[in-house]
């Protein structure tokens, strides 16, 4: 990436990654230290050509039924998976001058 000057480096956190909660103290402690170190070097990359992003992924994501594609839970209570995937693309297609470093999903009925 550095030899084209171009790329993209996208973390995934979650809740965890900007507030604690009891009985997950070894979780939070690992997705601070991600969100920090996805700011460190988008700051000394991004000068470079290289977009690195963190993605806070605040719920749980639906599985798909493995007897078709439906998803098997209700789908406005979890995440789609193909909606955080077009989500890490629009990241992917940022233009330099607007680049997105941390971006917040979670379904529209998640408590926060």
């Amino acid at each position: 990436m550095l030899k084209r000057k171009k790329g993209t480096i996208i973390f995934t956190g979650a809740t965890a990654s900007i507030r604690a909660s009891a009985e997950f103290s070894l979780l939070a402690v690992g997705k601070f230290g991600l969100r920090a170190l996805a700011q460190s070097i988008a700051r000394e990359f991004g000068p470079k050509g290289i977009h690195v992003a963190h993605v806070i992924i605040d719920g749980q994501i639906a599985e798909p039924n493995s007897s078709s594609d439906k998803t098997t839970l209700d789908t406005k209570n979890y995440l789609s998976p193909e909606a955080i995937a077009e989500q890490y693309w629009q990241i992917h297609n940022q233009t330099p001058t607007s680049w997105t470093l941390e971006m917040d999903l979670r379904p529209a009925t998640e408590h926060f």
